[in-house]
């Protein structure tokens, strides 16, 4: 979601043209001007049309310029609307007239029986039918994908920042102009064979705004928007769960009817239109055709609700085309999607905000059975691009010459990665140059490295900071160098001198994208909770990484020294220690299924998926105090996943530790409150810092976000597509005596008896706010805070 952010926040500033006509429409009745649903729509004298949803919007594009639009519906007159040939892309409404002699066309509208019949037998064949399940022949896909910026007005030219654009990619064709943000031209050779599929790229011709890296925005849009199969139950986009118009329990969420039955390529079909009963569901309106004799898909076409409660996305439509491969089968011929995203307020989806369109469309050709006997035939591979798919390729080259786009390149990598571009220096992380705590105060911090100008496989980098309070400096450095064929081993040498958090030092495990250290800016401010448990400390580090698909290894070498300090004192009995040594060796496994990871210079930001992700950290050394030496053994597994499904998504996390051997109390498993405005859903929220501490810990949390199930029923409300949460924390441990005989252990709680928290809440408040209300449920005492409410920043579709 940060990224998509960043795209609508720093996109605005770029403008340019558009190659395909776009007509964005709605059909009234001239009766009483309410909507009508399922009108055909069609450009005149073409094969390109679509029908209207149930608020009547319809969406056509065409690759040419178009004279006419012509729509039809039984029971009024057909009406032909011309378009204005000076506009490329344009809104248009279409008003009907009843036709006083419709009831001479005879319709037959099959029973609710014979609806509930074909239903069942296309989820009865529906293994057999899924594209997915064939095998043995191969097939070519040729796709284009493109994505622009759109709605962008002619008077924003006339601003001097924008100057540049105007002799470059800007043509003038209509007061609304179209900027190329992403193009790529895919011919690729499927071989289906079974469960398996081989992927044979041909050709491929792609360009992007370098706003975050060449492969990273196709990266992102394929996780997000990935190919849509309309055999499944349920379809994923945009990490939600859309209910499929052929789902098994599609009738709890669609009306359906047969609207006629047709005979296509001397194939009878039926002709099934759906509607979802609750246009706030995340359903789709539109029609599909059936094969009456193998009830298979001949062809879909679907769009999303205009009231559906999802954020950032105010237009979606999918059509996909199916042809025999034989006798009993269908395979796909074609595929279009459009999506259209833009930021709204939560106040009116249709006004004329900047949008982000993304269109892709792909042909299906050159189908051959698989046999060892036969040659596959060859196919170009070089698919030459249209002129207008050509000039559309080269604004992107045009746009990435201007100085804008170095300058949104420059804001989006702040935004993701936290660091300022200086030539050959970076400065930041960003969120580490201030920070206020008890220890220090406030303390302001200069931190930097090289940058990828420099060299592309290491970066030397380094901070100084100065606390106001303590008036001590804090400084460290670091080398990192990245190695191998695919640049997935670093190997890193680190020192500090540095004020640390206890106890969040395994933070990272089940936050693995957060940026900066666990202290800094964002993380410094408490709720009113105690939150002041800081340790200063000296380390040296050795860090060797090795990252392949799906699985991650980190081992880290360390040696530290600790120092006591007015807040953490190092008592035994009457005696103080000034610090503690420390030697030790940590191996990190860590293990995700289908995870996507976007790359940039020495940081790996993962995106999140479906799929469990299992950590497994092993820690063991030994600390000297007084010239004894101490060893111990600390185990760690953490286990997460975000799961979502028609009612909402559900998130939950499970941490698991224990220490062998005897430690300082500061080095003890202790639940960790949530940090300031950085918002965690795996920390708790009333817990004090040192509150409690554990050698053998445990806990969970879980979490559900509703897709409005409340509010989306009541009148007006619904308008602002608010949601729900509700969400439980539970932690639960021992701890022996014999720790004590290290160092004196604060007065604490006991897990022994579970902490456990729960709140309720209202998420999508103008679509980034969250505000929960949380009561601990054990634990209760006057010294303690037993309720608040907790104000976040949430983004999510």
């Amino acid at each position: 979601m940060r990224f998509f952010v960043s795209i609508f926040f720093v996109l605005t500033s770029y403008f340019a043209y558009c190659q395909d006509i776009i007509v964005i429409g709605q059909v009234f009745s001239s009766e009483d001007g309410s909507a009508i649903e399922g009108v055909n729509v069609w450009f005149s004298g073409t094969d390109i049309g679509t029908t209207t949803n149930a608020e009547g919007y319809f969406f056509l594009q065409s690759p040419q310029s178009e004279k006419s639009v012509i729509a039809s519906f039984l029971g009024f007159k057909r009406r032909e609307v011309r378009l204005d040939k000076s506009k490329r892309d344009q809104m248009i409404e279409i008003v009907l007239k009843r036709e006083l002699n419709w009831l001479n066309q005879i319709v037959v509208t099959p029973p609710k029986a014979d609806i509930n019949w074909i239903l069942k037998n296309f989820n009865k064949n529906r293994n057999r039918n899924n594209p997915q399940n064939l095998s043995g022949f191969a097939i070519d896909n040729h796709s284009i994908t493109k994505l622009y910026l759109s709605n962008i007005q002619k008077k924003w030219l006339q601003k001097r920042i924008f100057s540049e654009l105007q002799s470059g990619v800007l043509t003038e064709t209509d007061s609304n102009l179209i900027l190329p943000v992403h193009f790529s031209s895919d011919l690729n050779r499927g071989k289906y064979l079974g469960e398996k599929v081989d992927i044979e790229q041909l050709s491929t011709q792609k360009n992007t705004v370098e706003f975050l890296g060449k492969e990273q925005l196709p990266l992102i849009l394929d996780t997000y928007i990935s190919d849509v199969n309309f055999y499944e139950n349920n379809i994923r986009l945009f990490g939600k769960s859309f209910v499929s118009p052929t789902s098994k329990y599609g009738s709890m969420f669609y009306d359906y009817y047969v609207s006629d039955t047709l005979s296509i390529a001397s194939e009878k079909v039926f002709e099934i239109k759906f509607r979802p009963k609750s246009p706030k569901n995340l359903t789709f309106n539109g029609k599909m055709w059936i094969d009456a004799k193998n009830f298979a898909l001949n062809k879909i076409e679907v769009s999303l609700p205009s009231m559906a409660n999802l954020n950032f996305v105010n237009m979606l439509y999918f059509q996909q085309d199916f042809a025999k491969i034989d006798s009993t089968k269908y395979f796909y011929s074609s595929k279009n999607q459009n999506v259209s995203f833009n930021y709204s307020f939560a106040f009116n989806k249709d006004l004329n905000y900047l949008s982000a369109i993304l269109s892709k469309m792909s042909d299906y050709s050159n189908f051959q059975l698989l046999d060892d006997s036969i040659q596959i035939k060859q196919t170009e591979n070089q698919w030459s691009l249209s002129s207008e798919n050509q000039r559309f390729y080269s604004a992107i080259d045009s746009v990435n010459r201007t100085k804008i786009q170095k300058v949104a390149y420059t804001l989006v990598d702040i935004l993701m990665n936290g660091y300022i571009h200086a030539g050959k220096v970076d400065f930041g992380v960003i969120w580490d140059f201030f920070r206020f705590n008890a220890l220090e105060g406030f303390r302001p911090t200069l931190s930097m490295r090289t940058s990828e100008k420099l060299n592309h496989n290491f970066t030397l980098g380094g901070y100084l900071g100065y606390g106001f309070k303590d008036k001590k400096i804090k400084y460290g450095g670091n080398f990192q160098y990245v190695m191998g064929r695919y640049r997935n081993h670093v190997l890193g040498i680190f020192y500090n001198n540095e004020v640390y958090r206890t106890g969040y030092g395994d933070a990272y495990l089940l936050n693995e994208n957060m940026l900066g250290s666990p202290e800094n800016l964002l993380t410094s401010p408490s709720w009113g909770q105690q939150y002041d448990f800081l340790l200063q400390q000296q380390n040296a580090s050795v860090r060797y990484s090795i990252e392949k698909k799906g699985f991650s290894f980190v081992f880290k070498p360390e040696i530290a020294k600790f120092f006591q300090n007015q807040i953490i004192e190092f008592r035994q009995g009457r005696k103080s220690f000034s610090n503690i040594n420390l030697a030790s060796a940590t191996a990190l496994f860590r293990l995700s299924f289908k995870e996507k990871t976007l790359k940039s210079f020495f940081r790996n930001y993962y995106i999140s998926s479906q799929y469990p992700i299992l950590t497994f950290q092993v820690q063991g050394g030994g600390y000297n105090i007084e010239n004894e030496l101490n060893p111990y053994l600390k185990l760690n597994f953490s286990l997460k996943q975000n799961l979502s499904f028609l009612l909402g998504k559900f998130h939950y996390s499970i941490q698991a530790a224990k220490i062998f051997g005897k430690v300082p109390y500061f080095m003890l498993c202790t639940p960790l409150t949530i940090q300031g405005f950085w918002y965690n859903s795996y920390n708790f929220n009333l817990v004090d810092q040192s509150e409690f501490f554990a050698d053998f810990y445990l806990a969970t949390t879980l979490r559900y976000y509703s897709n409005g199930l409340i509010f989306n029923n009541i009148p007006y409300i619904n308008r602002l597509n608010l949601r729900e949460t509700v969400f439980v924390n539970v932690a639960w441990g021992d701890l022996t005596q014999n720790h004590k005989s290290i160092l004196n252990i604060p007065v604490t709680n006991s897990l022994s008896t579970p902490y456990v928290e729960a709140g309720v809440g209202i998420t999508n408040i103008l679509r980034i706010l969250c505000v929960e209300s949380v009561w601990r449920l054990s634990h209760r005492h006057q010294n303690t805070i037993n309720w608040g409410v907790r104000v976040k920043f949430y983004l999510d579709f």
